[in-house]
C-alpha cells in the first residue's frame, strides 16, 4: 500500500468529483448543492473565468460545457462561447481543476501526494499524457500509469461494496458495466475471477460514445421551452436576458430528469428567478420520449461490446456470432452494473434486461450514489492481484543501433491503441487485428530489439523457460522490414528481414502498474510461442511469463 496516495479525483465530462483514499473511500463535498461540482466554465470577457455551479447558472452564452470532450476527441482548437469568447482547450482543463484544488484546501486536504485519476477505457495513451500533463502542471502529482480506466473503477467499486456485504470474492462472474455519466457512456464486459485467493479484473471489450446526461438535458429544455409557448404562450427569446433564462431551465431539466427516475410525473418550475414563469407538469413518458432516439445509439453501443467480447475468444466464428440474437449472447452476462446518474432513469434498466435476460440488474454502489462509482473506485485501497484491459496498455517499441553507434529507437504500436476498427466488427470479419510493417529509416539497421513499456516510461519484461527477458531479438532491413500483427483474439505473430517467426498468443494485456494495486514489475504472458526460423524445424518453446 502506497502510504503517499492522498486523494482520488474523478474529472468526468459533466462533473468533478473528490475522494479520500481507503478500504471504504470517503467522497469529500466540494460542491455547494451536491458533493461535485460541475464541469463547465464560463467568462463574458475571456479574462475572468467562472467554474463549477456559478458557470452552470450563468447566461448559456458564456459557457463551456465539457472540456474533457476535447481530449476524448483529440482536438487542440479553442473551445468557443456562443459569443464568441475563445479558450484552450487544456487551459479550460486546467482552470477547473485548479479550482478543485482549491476546494480540497478549503476541506483541510492535502493536495502534496500521489493523486489518482481515471479516463473512459477508450482513451489512447496520448489522451491520457495529456490529462497527466495538465494535472501536474496544476500542480496535483499525477503519474500517467496512475490512471485509471472508468470502467475497472467503477467495476472495483461495485466488486468491493459486494464483498463487503457477503458475496463470495471468489465467485467468478461476467458483468456489463454501464456508466451512463454526464458527457459519454462507457460500456465494458468484464470478466471477474479469482487468482491467488483475490479477484483478478479483465476488461474483455469497452466502447463509448460521445453523448450522454448532458445531450438528454439539452434536449429536454428545449422541450420544457415547447411546452411553456404552447401550454401558456410563454416565449423564452422575448424575455429581458434569454441566455440567463435558458441557463435556468436547462439546470431544472436536469433536475426534472433525476426526478423522473423515481416518480412517474414532476413539475417544472424555477419561481426562485421570477414569479411569471409559468410552471408545467412533465412526465416520465415525455422524458422517455425525448430520449428514445439516443437510447436505440446508446444500446447499439452495448450490443456492439457483448460481441466484441465473444469474437475475442480464440477460433471465434465471427460471421455466426454477428447472426446470433443479442439475447442469446446477452444471457452469459451474470450482472449489469449500473454507474452514472443517468443510469437511473428506469427505461435503462428495462433496455439493458431485455439485451441480458439472465443478468442481476444492480448499481456500482447505490441508486441514491450512482454518480460516486468512479471516484470510489480510483481511492478504493483494496488489493486486487490483476488488472487487465482488452488492448495493449503499454507501448511495442523497436529499437535498433546503426553503424556509428547511436541507439535508435521507434514506437511501431502506441499504448491503448485498439486491435480493430468498428466496421470490422459489424460485418463480421475474421481473423481481425492490427498489422505493423516496422523499416528502420536509417541504414544499416541489423538487429533490433522488441521492447514492451508503460506510457509512463516503465519497463514490460519476458519471462522465457524461467529467465527474465526485456526485449525479443530480431533482424530487420529497409526493403523487408520486420512484420508484426496483433489479432483481437489475442494472437501474436512476428515475422523479421531473415524469416525467423515468433507464433504465440497473449491470453490478457496487463495494467502495467494501477495505484498501489497493480503489477510492480509486470510480465507479458506469450502462451504457446512457437519459434521458428528457415534453417531448423519448428520449435516448441516452454514460456513461463507471470
Amino acid at each position: 500500500m502506497d502510504n503517499n496516495f492522498i486523494l482520488g479525483i474523478d474529472f468526468g465530462t459533466s462533473t468533478t468529483l473528490v475522494a479520500l483514499p481507503g478500504e471504504s473511500p470517503k467522497v469529500i463535498p466540494i460542491g455547494i448543492s451536491f458533493p461535485w461540482i460541475p464541469s463547465v466554465l464560463a467568462s463574458r470577457d475571456g479574462k475572468d473565468w467562472i467554474v463549477g455551479e456559478e458557470a452552470e447558472v450563468a447566461d448559456v452564452r458564456d459557457q463551456i460545457r465539457s472540456p474533457k470532450t476535447s481530449i476524448t476527441f483529440d482536438q487542440t482548437d479553442p473551445l468557443r462561447t456562443d459569443r464568441g469568447i475563445e479558450i484552450d482547450p487544456d487551459v479550460a482543463i486546467e482552470t477547473i481543476l485548479k479550482i478543485v484544488k482549491e476546494k480540497c484546501r478549503e476541506n483541510g486536504l492535502s493536495t502534496l501526494g500521489l493523486v489518482r485519476m481515471s479516463c473512459p477505457a477508450i482513451w489512447t495513451g496520448t489522451n491520457r499524457l495529456r490529462l497527466a500533463t495538465i494535472a501536474n502542471k496544476v500542480g496535483f502529482n499525477i503519474d500517467v500509469d496512475h490512471i485509471m480506466d472508468e470502467p475497472i473503477a467503477a467495476a472495483i467499486s461495485w466488486w468491493w461494496n459486494k464483498t463487503r456485504q457477503g458475496f463470495g470474492a471468489m465467485e467468478n462472474c461476467k458483468a456489463v458495466i454501464f456508466d451512463l455519466g454526464g458527457g459519454t457512456l462507457d460500456v465494458a464486459i468484464v470478466d471477474i475471477y479469482s487468482a491467488n485467493n483475490r479477484p483478478e479484473i479483465t476488461v474483455m471489450s469497452a466502447r463509448g460514445t460521445r453523448e450522454a446526461g448532458d445531450k438528454l438535458d439539452d434536449l429536454l429544455a428545449e422541450r420544457i421551452e415547447l411546452e411553456l409557448l404552447e401550454q401558456h404562450g410563454y416565449v423564452v427569446e422575448s424575455q429581458i436576458n434569454p441566455g440567463e433564462l435558458r441557463a435556468w431551465i436547462r439546470r431544472e431539466a436536469k433536475a426534472v430528469k433525476e426526478r423522473l427516475s423515481e416518480s412517474r410525473e414532476t413539475e417544472f418550475q424555477i419561481k426562485e428567478l421570477s414569479s411569471e414563469i409559468p410552471s408545467i407538469v412533465i412526465t416520465r413518458l415525455q422524458l422517455e420520449e425525448v430520449f428514445t432516439p439516443q437510447l436505440k445509439r446508446l444500446m447499439a453501443c452495448t450490443e456492439d461490446s457483448l460481441r466484441e467480447a465473444k469474437m475475442k475468444l480464440l477460433s471465434a466464428d465471427n460471421n455466426a456470432i454477428m447472426r446470433e440474437e443479442i439475447s442469446v449472447i446477452g444471457s452469459e452476462v451474470d450482472f449489469v452494473v449500473l454507474a452514472g446518474g443517468m443510469s437511473q432513469i428506469p427505461i435503462v434498466s428495462t433496455e439493458l434486461q431485455k439485451r441480458m435476460p439472465n443478468a442481476k440488474i444492480e448499481y456500482a454502489i447505490s441508486r441514491e450514489r450512482a454518480t460516486e462509482a468512479i471516484v470510489e473506485g480510483v481511492s478504493n485501497l483494496g488489493e486486487f492481484a490483476n488488472l487487465n484491459v482488452h488492448r495493449p496498455s503499454f507501448d511495442f517499441v523497436m529499437s535498433w543501433r546503426t553503424s556509428d553507434g547511436k541507439e535508435h529507437e521507434e514506437i511501431v504500436f502506441p499504448a491503448f491503441t485498439s486491435l480493430y476498427d468498428s466496421y470490422e466488427i459489424s460485418i463480421g470479419k475474421s481473423d481481425i487485428g492490427k498489422e505493423i510493417i516496422f523499416r528502420p529509416p536509417t541504414d544499416p539497421a541489423g538487429k533490433c530489439k522488441l521492447l514492451v513499456r508503460s506510457v509512463g516510461g516503465k519497463q514490460v519484461s519476458f519471462k522465457i523457460n524461467g529467465s527474465q527477458n526485456n526485449h525479443i531479438s530480431l533482424e530487420a532491413n529497409r526493403n523487408l522490414g520486420i512484420r508484426m500483427k496483433l489479432y483481437m483474439d489475442g494472437r501474436l505473430y512476428i515475422r523479421d528481414s531473415l524469416g525467423f517467426e515468433v507464433k504465440s498468443r497473449i491470453r490478457e494485456w496487463p495494467v502495467v502498474r494501477w495505484g498501489t494495486t497493480g503489477r510492480k514489475d509486470t510480465s507479458l504472458v506469450m502462451e504457446n510461442t512457437l519459434w521458428q526460423a528457415p534453417s531448423m524445424p519448428t520449435q516448441h518453446w516452454e514460456i513461463n511469463l507471470d
